[in-house]
């Protein structure tokens, strides 16, 4: 909870694949990612790596299974 006063949206993009890539900037300066993948299949991981330590789910680089979804902090620079 203590990075929740102060965080705002930042983006969202559905890739090509079907995989959901959204991401919050947090009170903090830290930053939430969140990847879903929302369907019945494996999905490959984006070409372009999250950056953060996940804090849920499994690595964001490798594909993501049916129906889970990964979250990741990264620390401000």
């Amino acid at each position: 909870m203590p990075r929740l006063p102060g965080a705002a949206f930042g983006e969202a993009r559905a890739e090509d694949n079907g995989l959901l890539i959204a991401s919050w900037t947090m009170g903090d300066g830290c930053r939430l990612h969140l990847l879903a993948n929302p369907s019945a299949a494996e999905i490959k991981p984006p070409a372009m790596p999250v950056k953060g330590t996940p804090i849920w789910g499994e690595d964001a680089n490798d594909p993501l299974k049916p129906w889970s979804v990964v979250f990741l902090l990264e620390q401000p620079a």
